[in-house]
């Protein structure tokens, strides 16, 4: 095992471990069948290193019918393993990746090396590492090939849509909307706890309509890391994407249905590309839909139904969702033994900050379980959610326009401005040049996102939800109670 000890500096390191382990090689991807899972165990190497192994357990239809031979299975099995190599690449960042495991043409291993690089900006930024796309990695492959489309084999389609949930509000919104639709709705659960399968149990979803996956990284990778190797945020929501597309593929589904805003297109950073929300940007969800149907399959549509809205919005959506929903969602990161909030993160304060837009703070805080807005300790957190020339933090949260606009509208709705929150009254009396008048704050309640790709018929129901700019504005008129 690894002795050796790496400098403090990240860059050192960096350069350290690049020459150390030049290169990383995509294995193998090896299959195991019961009647009613698929067992994929992908081996990657870093010589001279033992083998990382991931093992992703996912479902497969009822009926005890092997599939792991079908070329299509395979192949997206392939292509699920790529994707899940940037766990382990990132942590020594060799320059040269060897694909053995499988096929890829000079557009796919460039459409490749965008994602590792764009979606390893913010992993980038926080270990100060200024490389360009170019030198940030290259990948060879044995058996190069030029493919214009992978012949599809699935010949099974439905209507069927599949949806991604993990438990925040996003994804509770787009449950909330698609209930309307005629076509079969169906879960997609990732290593699920306890809220997952309440919010199944809210709306409805027997078992048989739930999928889930399991997937355990190597622990070597953590071992590593102890050591001194590089470690930071990887493109989750893309490995997510991968993974789903395959599952619906496997169930004969058509539309896998995600959960992003446009406020994910925003930088983390002002000024530069860094966004911890790369995989759910609107440049990522148009590239994985151009591969998608170039190379895995033309059949299924990916697509995020709130694209079109902002964070502002789909909070007041939220809103309106009756009340045992809030008891039941949860969007802090913090990994707490009951999956509660913990109540002093950034996710915990901006959630609380958007919720008091729309609702009063008893509610606010019941529905969290804590009351981050009265935490003097996060004054500073909640200046890099509202001042522009500081970096976001890094966490799944809406731009700083959207979050002046949520604490102006708390303060202008406020039936008695006396008892809002400390962090509030705080905001209000040093950045009160900042606080948006009511007409701005509809507008960003009326707003449409043009870049999107809503099927026409998800769009005219999304465009029904959204609220009139005079609907917005008399909504904002109503005082909300302290």
């Amino acid at each position: 095992m690894v002795t050796e000890t790496y400098p403090s500096s990240p860059l050192e390191r960096f350069a350290r471990l690049r020459k150390r382990f030049p290169q990383m090689h995509y294995e193998s991807v090896e299959f195991e069948e019961s009647q009613n899972e698929l067992k994929v165990q992908f081996s990657f190497r870093i010589p001279p290193l033992p083998p990382f192994r991931t093992l992703w357990r996912l479902p497969k239809p009822p009926g005890g019918s092997s599939v792991h031979h079908l070329p299509w299975v395979r192949n997206f099995a392939f292509h699920l393993g790529l994707v899940e190599m940037i766990s382990y690449w990132k942590g020594a960042c060799p320059p040269w990746i060897h694909v053995i495991a499988g096929e890829l043409s000079i557009a796919q291993a460039l459409w490749w090396r965008k994602l590792f690089h764009r979606g390893l900006s913010e992993f980038s930024y926080r270990n100060g590492l200024a490389v360009g796309e170019e030198e940030w990695v290259q990948f060879v492959c044995e058996k190069p090939r030029d493919l214009a489309l992978l012949p599809w084999e699935g010949s099974r389609r439905s209507a069927g849509i599949l949806v991604p949930v993990g438990g925040g509000k996003d994804s509770l919104v787009t449950l909330h909307l698609l209930q309307s639709r005629q076509e079969p709705i169906y879960l997609f659960f990732l290593n699920p706890g306890k809220r997952q399968w309440k919010i199944a149990e809210y709306f409805g979803f027997p078992k048989e309509r739930v999928f889930v996956a399991h997937r355990t990284l190597d622990p070597l990778l953590v071992e590593l890391n102890a050591k001194g190797w590089l470690n930071g945020h990887i493109p989750f929501s893309a490995v997510l994407a991968f993974a789903s597309v395959w599952v619906a593929a496997l169930f004969g589904l058509s539309h896998v249905i995600v959960s992003h805003e446009a406020s994910a297109d925003c930088s983390t950073v002002p000024g530069t590309e860094v966004n911890h929300q790369y995989s759910k940007s609107s440049t990522f969800e148009q590239d994985f839909r151009q591969y998608l149907a170039q190379w895995l399959s033309p059949h299924i549509t990916y697509f995020s139904l709130l694209r079109p809205w902002n964070e502002l919005q789909i909070t007041h959506q939220f809103s309106h969702l009756p009340s045992k929903v809030g008891e039941i969602f949860r969007s802090c990161n913090a990994r707490t033994p009951d999956e509660t909030w913990c109540g002093q993160c950034p996710k915990c304060l901006f959630v609380h900050i958007m919720l008091s837009a729309f609702l009063p703070q008893p509610t606010c805080r019941a529905f969290l379980g804590c009351d981050p807005l009265n935490d003097v300790s996060l004054a500073k957190v909640i200046d890099s959610l509202t001042l522009s020339d500081l970096a976001s933090p890094f966490e799944c949260v809406g731009t700083k326009e959207e979050t002046r606009a949520a604490l102006s509208a708390c303060i202008h709705r406020s039936a008695n401005p006396a008892h809002l929150p400390l962090l509030v009254r705080r905001f209000a009396e040093d950045h009160r040049e900042t606080l948006f008048c009511p007409e701005k704050i509809a507008v960003l309640l009326s707003s449409w996102h043009p870049v999107h790709w809503l099927p026409k018929d998800f769009e005219a129901n999304l465009k029904l939800r959204t609220p009139s700019f005079e609907e917005a504005l008399e909504e904002l008129r109503l005082p909300l109670n302290a």
